[in-house]
């Protein structure tokens, strides 16, 4: 059975002028401010999973006198950030740190570093801690099979602590990986590229797995020749990533914008970013997201109703990608709840409405 999806481009704020970009509505992206952002260059920026620490790097000139890695945090989503504190040793240790990538639980903070002992130049390494109230632990490279002997560099956990992105240049341009693991024990796989629908002639770089893991974020060189926003759909079921679309405008300028940041619940995205309006060099800014909606009309009749509910019953229990709706955009591989939840959420809805 053929399914047809109805793409409605309904802004999902009131009063908000927005971008549709990609599958996403955007506001207006705004700068962190002046508490947060310094003269020196601030980028890399990872929001933890309850929206209250944001990491990045800096080279502030209250750091080591490298790339360091900081933190601020905030009591409530809306509330101010506050003064940023530098990660202490043995985080940051005065060599280059940067890329930080900190786990669901905020357990485990993955970085790359140039210190001795790696196998090239950056490496990737991960602190760990007891409680979140514990300090970190020292650092432990990940190893000969996930690093290389050349660049590997900005992390991206996923929430389910079983997938790990990075950027890399050891197929000889900067591409991006992944590495796997059965369990949040188990050891990492060998990684593999993301393949030639990410992966380009140009440079791909800063990855960020958003928590559903349907959506990789990353920077690469967009049409004014600077370094864009672009994003690439997941499909769990072959675990490849879909052709990249650029983020647009205006997420994206004539500057420099780079090292994307999705927050747990989708609706706001952190970036770098050289264009005016910050306090100088690189800045972190942040701006409102949305899915563009869509409506599951199955059988293409132009309404959800009750012949589109008995497409999903007869399919119950199956993998099948014509009824297969939820989670968006790929489903999960199986008809179940959460297609029959996602076909609620359009119950008599017409195209338009």
């Amino acid at each position: 059975m053929r399914k047809t999806i109805i793409f409605s481009t309904v802004l999902l704020w009131v009063g908000v002028t927005g971008s549709v970009e990609g599958g996403f509505i955007f506001g207006t992206p705004t700068n962190l401010g002046p508490v947060v952002n310094t003269v020196g260059s601030d980028g890399s920026p990872d929001i933890s999973a309850d929206g209250l620490t944001l990491y990045f790097d800096s080279l502030r000139a209250a750091g080591l006198g490298s790339w360091d890695i900081w933190m601020t945090s905030r009591e409530t989503t809306d509330g101010e950030w506050s003064p940023p504190t530098l990660l202490p040793a043995p985080v940051n240790g005065g060599y280059s740190d940067s890329g930080p990538s900190i786990s669901a639980d905020g357990l485990s903070l993955y970085f790359a570093s140039d210190r001795p002992g790696g196998y090239g130049s950056p490496d990737i390494y991960v602190a760990k801690r007891e409680t979140a109230d514990d300090p970190w632990g020292i650092p432990e490279n990940l190893g000969r099979t996930v690093n290389s002997s050349s660049y590997d560099n900005h992390p991206s956990i996923s929430s389910d602590g079983l997938m790990l992105f990075f950027g890399s240049a050891r197929g000889g341009g900067y591409d991006l990986y992944v590495t796997q693991r059965a369990t949040t024990d188990s050891e990492w796989t060998v990684p593999v590229s993301l393949g030639m629908t990410t992966n380009t002639i140009y440079n791909e770089l800063s990855p960020d797995i958003s928590s559903d893991g349907l959506s990789v974020f990353f920077d690469r060189r967009g049409a004014s020749g600077d370094r864009d926003l672009w994003v690439a759909a997941r499909d769990p079921r072959s675990d490849g990533p879909t052709a990249a679309m650029n983020l647009g405008t205006p997420i994206n300028t004539w500057y420099e914008d780079t090292d994307p940041s999705i927050s747990a619940d989708g609706c706001t995205l952190y970036f770098g970013s050289t264009r005016p309006g910050g306090a100088g060099g690189q800045d972190l800014w942040q701006v409102s997201v949305a899915p563009v909606r869509v409506m599951p009309d199955l059988n293409g009749d132009g309404v959800v109703n009750l012949l589109d509910l008995a497409e999903i019953a007869s399919h119950w229990l199956k993998d099948d990608p014509s009824t297969d709706i939820a989670p968006a955009p790929y489903g999960d591989g199986i008809v179940d709840y959460k297609d029959l939840a996602g076909l609620s959420e359009y119950w008599l809805t017409y195209p338009g409405q």
